[in-house]
Formats: structure tokens, sequence, C-alpha cells
């Protein structure tokens, strides 16, 4: 699953989820090659930071499907102090708390894109409940070929 980054934000994927059943994520180890970073999470989850002139991507790669069949979700968080706002199918606003309250769009996440191993498009969707620290990016795996991106 590609998008941009959530530059200035740390935010994390705490699980990968099929079905009814979550698998919480192992720590990560750290590969650099060139303008791209993973963190692999045992082998089956990896997420990578892809740096170029356009921007950061940030892309979610599950290289096997999960025991449970069901289409999969990965669940991110935020830090205190900042709050997601759905606008619209495909794009977040990552707002920041400023001094006094007010709320002010820093961060967007836009262009979700997801694929599988044989290229082809994934239906894919942000879901966030308002006023939450977390958010779903969900994928349709129907027929989907493993990894999927």
């Amino acid at each position: 699953m590609g998008l941009p980054s959530l530059a200035g934000v740390q935010q994390a994927a705490s699980s990968v989820e099929a079905g009814l059943k979550r698998q919480m994520l192992s720590r990560p180890r750290a590969t650099v090659n060139g303008n791209k970073i993973d963190f692999d999470h045992g082998g089956d989850f990896t997420v990578q930071y892809i740096n170029s002139p356009e921007g950061v991507r940030q892309n979610f790669i599950i290289q096997q499907q999960p025991q449970i069949a069901g289409n999969i979700a990965v669940r991110l968080s935020v830090n205190e102090g900042w709050q997601i706002k759905k606008a619209g199918n495909g794009e977040l606003h990552f707002m920041q708390e400023q001094p006094g309250g007010e709320l002010r769009k820093e961060i967007t996440y836009h262009s979700l894109k997801a694929w599988d191993a044989q290229h082809r498009e994934l239906e894919a969707k942000f879901t966030v409940q308002e006023g939450s620290d977390e958010f779903l990016i969900e994928v349709n795996t129907n027929y989907a070929v493993y990894p999927i991106t």
C-alpha cells in the first residue's frame, strides 16, 4: 500500500488484521539502501520509505496471506497532540494542536493505492473514527497474490 509519509508525525503500525484476528508486529529491523529504508517486522510485514524528488512514499508490504481468510487492515496511530480527519475517500488530514487549542492541518495522506504480486490494483480505503488517534488502511484481498503492497 503506497502513500506519502507522515513527516514530522511519529506514527507506528501496531498490527496487521485479517477477519477478526489481529497480529501484533514484532520489533523491526532497519535496512538502508540508497534512497530507501525498510523496517522488517520478522519477514511477514515491512514498512518501507522511498525518498524521491516528488516526496516521501510509504509502503506497507505484507509478504504472505494470513492464516485467517479475509480482507487485510493495517492499524496505525499518531502521537498525542495530533488528530486525524478524513477528507474524502482517498485522503486523510493530520491536524496538530496549536497553543490555545486550535488545530492546524500539517500533513495530508493521499493517493492511496494497493496492488498484489501480479501488479493488479486492489481496492483500498482509509477508515478513521473522528477524534481517534488510530486509523486503518483496509484492503480487499479477494483473489490477491501475495506479497501485497
